[in-house]
């Protein structure tokens, strides 16, 4: 009878967990101008080949090319003979094969147009996009609990220069970031915001999200994905 209340007990302990519903996918949103964001992949994987997606915001933007380890090289399409300028590709899914775990991804789309001067040289101007650079404290919240905030927490990339980010512009699903503390960040290798809860959950919903972080960058926009659960 003991390892009957036993059992029974911990039936009642699990009825009483939220379990939060499947959410419908969020592919991001912002007014700060173009986007594009990268998914398909997950952390710690190894010695698989792995199918990954990007999507980008508006018709013009058809040139892609992907960073797989996010490393600030673009392993595809091979870079070997494309200049200042680069090699492209068309397609918005590629499948790549790793040997050690996957942490990071990067992609970035270009309308074959705009550019900008860095260092002397011509280079594409396109929006960025990365995934497992944001994390969101807190990652989970009761849909009942109404005032405060998250904090969302931007590493910045290696071989993009920090002073090209204006935290000033930022938005999490579009609505505004704050940079938080004021003016703090500048001299680390990341950037802290602070969200509306209440406005964010209104917008998700109950369930496990994926986020995006975007903000203004080099002329054109760096979005970041994260994840929250909302019970």
């Amino acid at each position: 009878m003991r390892g009957f209340a036993s059992l029974a007990g911990l039936a009642v302990l699990l009825l009483l967990i939220p379990v939060p519903p499947v959410a419908a996918p969020h592919m991001g949103g912002t007014s700060l101008g173009p986007w594009v964001t990268l998914s398909g992949c997950p952390v710690g994987k190894s010695d698989f080949a792995c199918t990954f997606t990007a999507t980008a915001s508006g018709p013009t933007f058809v040139f892609f090319r992907f960073d797989f380890n996010a490393d600030g090289v673009w392993d595809f399409p091979n870079q070997v003979g494309g200049g200042s300028l680069g090699k492209w590709s068309t397609l918005t899914t590629v499948t790549w094969g790793f040997t050690e775990p996957f942490r990071r991804a990067c992609v970035q789309v270009w309308d074959g147009v705009s550019t900008r001067t860095v260092d002397g040289k011509v280079v594409p101007r396109g929006p960025i996009g990365c995934t497992d650079f944001l994390s969101i404290v807190p990652r989970w919240w009761n849909r009942h609990a109404h005032g405060g905030w998250v904090l969302a927490r931007l590493e910045v990339p290696a071989g993009l220069p920090r002073q090209d980010f204006d935290p000033s512009h930022a938005e999490l699903e579009g609505i505004p970031a704050i940079p938080w503390p004021p003016g703090a960040g500048w001299g680390t290798p990341f950037f802290l915001f602070r969200v509306d809860r209440d406005a964010l959950g209104a917008l998700l919903g109950p369930g496990f999200h994926d986020v995006h972080l975007t903000v203004a960058w080099a002329g054109a926009t760096f979005t970041a994905t994260g994840a929250v659960t909302i019970l």
